[in-house]
Order: C-alpha cells, then structure tokens, then sequence
C-alpha cells in the first residue's frame, strides 16, 4: 500500500521538476501488470523449483536426494527416482540417475511397472480471476508393446494435465484408463481427483474416453487422442461430506469402496443410508464428464516400444499450449519439437455444462497404466495469468537530465510463456498546471 500511494504523489508532481533518475518507470504501467504471478519449472535438475506434493510413482530422473525437499520446513518433495523401490528403465542413457540438467519428472515407468500411477499436485493455489495460461512438454517412450483398442502397439496408458479446486488437498485418481485422474468402474479403490476441474489428456491406449473404462459418460475407446475432461470429485470423503446421508461415514471400507464404483458406473448419487447398496437416486452426479469430442494426435505419441535400453532422446517431444481466459473460454494446441501449432480447441466456454470455476487451482500431471504400460515424463512446466506479459521502460534523455512534456516514454512487453512482444513510444503530456 505505501509504494501506491508513493506512485500516486509522484503522479501529482509538476513533470518538468522531476529528474530522470527518479521517475519509477514502472508506474507507467497498468495495475494489473504491476503484480505478475509466473509459475516455471523446467523438471530436469536434482531438485524441483516449485512446491509439488508426489503421490504414487512420480519421481526426478535426475534426484540426487532421497527426498527432494521443495519448500522449507514443509513436507512437500518429489523423490528420487533411484530412491524408488522399482527397477527404472529409460533417461539419457537408459540407466537412472540421468545427469542434471538432463533429466524429467517421471509419473510412471515402463517395463513391467503395470496397474501403476504417479502424479504431482502444487501446493500453491494459483488465482483463476485473471484467467490462466499453461504450457508443458512431455514425452512417451519404453513400452511393453501391449496393442491398444485398434490393435496397435502402444504400450499404455497416458498421462494427462489437470487443474483441482485449489481449496481441496492434492489427490490422485485410479490407475489403468483413468490416468490418474477420473474415477473408475473397475480399478479399486475406484476414486478419482478431489475437487477435479479440468484434465487434457494425451490418451494413447485409448480408455480415458472409454465409459466403459472409467466414468459413466464417454464415447467408446479413442486411442492416439487428446481427451478432455471435466469436473469430478467422486472420493469417499467428498460423497460423504456433500451427502451424509446417503453415504453414511458408517460404512465398511469395502462397502465405502463399492459405493465410490457404483456412483463412478452410474452417474448418480447412490442411497447407502441403510449401510448398503439401495440403489441409484435421481440425482446426477458430476463424474469428470466428457467435453469435447477426442481429437486425433497428428503424429505418434510414443517411441521404443519393446525396446531392452529405451532412450528418451529417440522418443518425440510435445508441448501443449491451454489456456482459460478471464472470461472463462477455454483453448488448446500442441506443436512437436517446436514445430507448427495444431489446434484442438478454441475459444469454448469451459463453464458451460462444467460448472464456475474455483477462485484458485492447483495444477497437476498424472499418468496412469494397466497391463499395458510406458514411461511418462514431463520435461518443462511454465503457468502465468492469461494477460501476464513481462515488461520494462524508459524514456528519451534530454539534456537537462528531466523528462519533460513532450518527452517519450517506450514500453517493452515480452509474453514468457509464448514469446511474442511489443513495443510502444507514447508521448509525455501534463495539463496546465504541469501535472502529469
């Protein structure tokens, strides 16, 4: 507040008696450009950059420590991946650790690591007022050669990028089709992400979309898709703090287990009041519904498949580019290896038929396997408000060292997620009393 009401005096002074040295060129910029909030971790060193929470298989293919602390005096960390009880495969050289500065944040292993998920939570509510702008790259390699749906070998199963209502703990969905994001009708405990907003994910065996797979609502199996789904917190905790009544805390853990399967199946809420199954109200539910039709990638998602040493160096790298803005429209594209942008959605407004969104999100990568299983690794993570620019100033000296009416002040604005910028020459004026 007191470097506010400071701008403000130097606004009211008279512009020909302030010197160039003292002029705070940052106030020549809008408010909103003043408080800028921009999230980047690159995943590749010995340590993570940002506060996640690691739940099941994730890890750093470059972790030096056993737990790699995030934020100071709290119990947030991503591990190491050689500190992991299973035998990891891939990296740069095919044996873990990779060098740092060379390596990944991992959410599940290749190989035999089936019916497996991994997945990293922020800790950090990111505010959803400015609308939110993410990019990330991953890369797929080192499956076990299962064939998906079309009878084409793709390992499995995919990895997705999610936001969750930044008021809810982190959490992570069922392994196989679910990715570790929605629930499922057949993967115990059956749970999917508490408090779920949004999830794109790459969907390579093709059971995300699959309703049969996971959740009530779908299209069928869509291998080699970008599926996105919507909001969802289908967890025993939640049905019971929403509905006590008919998911009475009182139930078995067994009974607590079906009744999570049975919500997920249907699509409705289900009357255990009695402490057992009474069957489906009519009451939907929201289970992590499908919103857009699955779109086919445009190239292969995944590499290596069988492969004795996979190498991450051989696989492809593909970054996404979603964003949400501030009035709530949702686009996505993703490019490989830095090539042309491929659109797949723009501009659709992610309220309707999702609900409002959170005042904050946590963000969230997750990956899940079945039989079927690949390497899952994110490379690069970047998030800022949908209109943050990074920017800087100055203006045309003169030789009595004052900027002056009629002087011109330049404004730089460099997008750091997306790389484009501009560049303004405005002139200074003041009315007649020499304000500016």
């Amino acid at each position: 507040m007191k470097k506010r009401n400071a701008i403000a005096t130097l606004y009211a002074l008279p512009f020909a008696a302030l010197p160039l040295a003292a002029l705070p060129f940052a106030a020549l910029l809008p408010a909103s450009a003043l408080a800028q909030l921009v999230v980047s971790d690159t995943l590749t060193g010995a340590t993570s950059t940002y506060p996640w929470k690691a739940l099941g298989d994730a890890c750093l293919t470059a972790g030096t420590p056993a737990k790699t602390i995030l934020n100071p005096g709290g119990n947030s960390y991503i591990p190491s991946c050689k500190n992991t009880p299973v035998t990891q495969i891939g990296g740069v050289t095919a044996t873990l650790p990779d060098p740092v500065g060379q390596g990944a944040l991992r959410l599940t292993n290749g190989g035999g690591a089936v019916k497996r998920s991994g997945s990293v939570v922020s800790t950090v509510p990111f505010p959803t007022n400015e609308g939110v702008q993410v990019t990330f790259t991953t890369v797929t390699y080192g499956g076990n050669g299962v064939k998906n749906a079309s009878g084409v070998l793709s390992g499995a199963d995919g990895l997705a990028f999610f936001l969750a209502d930044g008021t809810e703990p982190p959490s992570i969905g069922s392994y196989g089709g679910s990715l570790g994001y929605s629930c499922s009708q057949s993967n115990p405990p059956y749970l999917g992400v508490d408090g779920g907003y949004l999830a794109v994910a790459i969907d390579e065996f093709g059971n995300f979309s699959n309703k049969g797979d996971s959740t009530a609502d779908g299209a069928g199996a869509h291998p080699g898709t970008i599926v996105v789904r919507g909001a969802g917190s289908i967890t025993f905790p939640a049905l019971n703090a929403s509905n006590p009544a008919l998911y009475p805390a009182t139930l078995s853990p067994s009974n607590q287990d079906q009744a999570v399967a049975n919500t997920c199946s249907s699509g409705f809420l289900q009357d255990w009041s009695s402490g057992s199954n009474g069957g489906a109200t009519a009451t939907p539910v929201r289970d992590y519904k499908m919103l857009v039709t699955p779109q086919p990638l445009a190239g292969q998602i995944f590499s290596q498949e069988n492969a004795a040493s996979p190498r991450r160096s051989s696989a492809n790298f593909i970054t996404y580019d979603l964003s949400i803005t501030q009035d709530n429209l949702l686009s996505l594209s993703y490019s490989y290896a830095g090539g042309a942008s491929i659109p797949v959605i723009s501009k659709q407004s992610i309220t309707t038929g999702n609900g409002a969104l959170p005042p904050s999100f946590l963000f969230g990568f997750t990956a899940g396997t079945g039989t079927g299983t690949n390497v899952h690794e994110i490379t690069c993570f970047k998030a800022a408000p949908f209109n943050t620019a990074a920017n800087s100033a100055g203006a045309n000296v003169q030789q009595s060292a004052q900027v002056r009416a009629g002087s011109q002040v330049y404004l730089s604005y460099f997008h750091p997620l997306n790389s484009w910028g501009q560049l303004t020459a405005s002139d200074l004026v003041a009315d007649a009393a020499g304000n500016v």
